[in-house]
């Protein structure tokens, strides 16, 4: 009797344990951790929305999200139903696109994890965020690939369509536990959902603090020999090809740059303008400055710090309100520069992810000008490239009348 018992036991006891290894059926997944899933808003100093994701509670008052979400926020809040929290960037790690904020007064629970370790490729794999807004969402796919990641940690690419919201939402097994944060798609992956291991949430703290110190600890501006901090310049034989195109007369022409050698922040290179020998020229990567460059048929070229070598989003760039921009006139301009953030561009070169930089300036009337003036200038620079790879400078008069419409595009790289 005691035998039977015993045996009874141990086959209850074993298919309880198989039963708690099923997969759950998608609703119970999204039940589970939707709780623990908030809608991230970043938004400016007037508390205008900038862009909306997803993040997820990783330890008490901690939210893990990614990083490109928060690039031009003044101030973060989370949203759930009828709940609303403020909250701080606490550690961010911009090259992981993983950033973690401290959220004062939540109490949801923290997520339970597993390991990005054991995914398969062909695993099924859910994602939930707010895809749509306000509005939690569950969507359903595959691992796809599995790409080598820092520490033998896999980051994962998935056969869910990459969606804005979805940024920093979480990536969960059949089981419903959580393997991933849904980060920023490299270049390569098309339109698919990208994932970071759930391991890196545990670096934040050290990895942040480490670049924050490293940071701190890099040469000031000006020529100073060194290496560069990251992005590293180009080498020595690059060469870069652009087109300009005057939008507003239908004009186009080429030029090329080519870099001839690098000494500390300096870069030597030439700029050659259509078909006409190249002009020698030394270009301080530190500088934040408006230069000129002559094109063919009388023509010219605005650019801004072609080297930029500002590579953290959230770090300002400090302009000068009074900075020159070369257009003629005594009177200074008013200058402002638009905190950077992340954006995907296309130009006949190729597919990159890129800082993108606005600048906006205007001049007021005064007695010898009747009217105000202003202009817009967008600049993507690409870690990859090491250089801009596409400008837009427009200017309107004083009428509102559009005077200029420029546009230029990397052609093609020659990487030495």
């Amino acid at each position: 009797m005691s035998v039977t018992r015993a045996l009874g036991f141990g086959v209850l006891f074993t298919c309880a344990t198989a039963a708690s290894a099923q997969a759950l059926a998608p609703d119970r997944i999204f039940e589970r951790n939707a709780p623990g899933v908030w809608l991230v808003r970043a938004l400016d100093a007037q508390d205008k929305p900038l862009s909306t994701g997803s993040g997820v509670v990783v330890a008490p008052g901690k939210v893990a999200t990614s990083c490109q979400l928060l690039a031009r926020a003044q101030k973060i809040e989370l949203r759930q139903g009828n709940y609303v929290f403020k909250a701080n960037l606490e550690f961010p790690d911009v090259e992981r696109d993983l950033c973690q904020l401290q959220v004062s007064g939540l109490a949801a629970a923290a997520l339970t994890r597993g390991s990005a370790r054991s995914l398969r490729v062909g695993q099924r794999i859910y994602v939930v965020g707010h895809q749509r807004g306000s509005d939690q969402s569950l969507d359903e796919g595959l691992v796809s690939s599995l790409r080598a990641g820092e520490g033998g940690v896999p980051q994962v690419l998935t056969s869910i369509a990459a969606a804005r919201g979805l940024l920093g939402g979480g990536l969960f097994d059949e089981e419903g536990r959580l393997r991933g944060i849904v980060t920023a798609s490299p270049k390569d992956a098309s339109n698919a959902l990208f994932a970071a291991p759930v391991e890196w949430i545990d670096e934040l703290p050290a990895r942040a603090t480490a670049a924050l110190a490293a940071r701190r600890s890099a040469p000031a501006g000006g020529s100073a020999a060194g290496t560069p901090a990251s992005p590293a310049l180009p080498a020595a034989g690059a060469t870069y090809r652009y087109q300009w195109s005057d939008r507003l007369y239908g004009r186009q022409q080429e030029f090329k740059v080519q870099v001839n050698r690098v000494e500390g922040w300096t870069v030597n290179e030439s700029f050659a303008a259509a078909n006409a020998p190249g002009v020698a020229a030394a270009v301080n990567a530190r500088d934040r400055v408006f230069t000129g460059r002559q094109l063919a048929e009388g023509k010219s070229l605005l650019e801004f710090a072609p080297y930029l070598t500002v590579q953290n989003p959230t770090e300002a760039l400090s302009l000068d309100g009074n900075i020159n921009y070369p257009t003629g006139g005594m009177e200074a301009w008013s200058v402002s520069a638009q905190p950077m953030y992340w954006d995907a561009v296309v130009v006949p070169a190729g597919n990159y992810r890129a800082l993108r930089l606005e600048i906006h300036g205007s001049r007021r009337a005064t007695g010898q000008r009747i009217f105000a003036e202003r202009f817009e200038f967008t600049a993507w620079y690409s870690p990859d490239a090491k250089r801009y790879v596409k400008l837009q400078h427009k200017s309107w008069s004083g009428f509102q009348n559009q005077l200029g419409d420029e546009l230029v595009e990397l052609l093609e790289l020659r990487a030495n």
